[in-house]
């Protein structure tokens, strides 16, 4: 377990990125907020799709005229905060580049444990592939997670539904080992047990070794958090030999996602060459 290394750093620092940033999360969250305001302004979106009889299972759909595969992408808040219509103006990034974005919401900790969120996301997967089908729109996905988003996506990256369909996963800045969360206070609200830690890491699970894997992670970041995305890069490299690491020179663990979006940064043009080069291999292959 890479992250019992970090222990004399302060474990909370380094693995609970609102800690390590302090009072900047607060406003960070707030552009988002007022940009994803204004973006929604821009976007025909339809909203609220429900996929489940909880309030929070619900999706939003804007789809591109583009025959680019499209994203489905999960929000972070370390399982127990936020919500997608925070990650609206990165949704108007990836549409105006060409991709039909499903952005999915889902019942938080800890009002159910971690384990029913999955099952919960699970679900969003089989009506997301039904809503697409009726649609007509690209039969190829590419999941697409920050932070406890990142965690979830990979889980369901593994889904047999989406077996021949899911042609890519992106994993910003996420965590991947649940077993440092038992340790910070995050856990007061995610109540994770041994057992169900152990379960739901990710490095403890074999992954799809067709699938190519994009892993980006802030420079700017605490280390410990850092080496998630390190670890997790060498774990698929066994199984892969489709996997990309980008460690973002001035990035944090939230303007990480404003670059990756964003055509005009470094990052975001390497991120759109990878997905362009991922579509053109797997539409060939049609």
């Amino acid at each position: 377990m890479s992250w019992q290394e970090f222990k004399s750093s302060g474990l909370e620092n380094q693995f609970n990125p609102r800690a390590a940033l302090g009072t900047k999360t607060s406003r960070i969250l707030r552009e988002w907020e007022t940009k994803s305001v204004l973006a929604r302004k821009d976007l025909d979106l339809i909203q609220d799709i429900s996929y489940g009889d909880h309030v929070l299972q619900k999706f939003d759909y804007c789809k591109s005229s583009s025959e680019q595969p499209a994203v489905i992408l999960i929000h972070g808040g370390y399982w127990r905060s936020l919500d997608k219509e925070i990650m609206d103006w990165h949704v108007k990034k990836l549409f105006e580049n060409g991709f039909t974005v499903y952005n999915v919401n889902y019942p938080l900790c800890p009002e159910v444990s971690l384990t029913k969120l999955v099952d919960y996301l699970c679900e969003s997967i089989k009506e997301i592939l039904n809503f697409n089908l009726v649609q007509k729109d690209n039969p190829k996905f590419i999941l697409m997670g920050h932070s406890a988003g990142a965690h979830l996506a990979m889980h369901l990256a593994q889904s047999p539904i989406l077996n021949n369909k899911l042609i890519g996963m992106v994993a910003l800045s996420g965590i991947y080992e649940c077993q440092v969360v038992r340790e910070i206070s995050v856990n007061e609200d995610v109540c994770l047990n041994e057992k169900e830690a152990e379960n739901l890491s990710i490095l403890n699970k074999v992954p799809d070794g067709k699938l190519s894997y994009y892993i980006a992670v802030g420079a700017e970041e605490p280390s410990g958090w850092i080496d998630q995305s390190v670890e997790l890069y060498s774990v698929l490299n066994r199984y892969s030999k489709n996997v990309k690491l980008r460690v973002v020179n001035e990035a944090n663990h939230f303007s990480l996602v404003d670059k990756i979006v964003d055509p005009k940064t470094d990052a975001g043009v390497q991120f759109y060459s990878w997905v362009k080069k991922l579509a053109d291999i797997h539409g060939n292959q049609n």
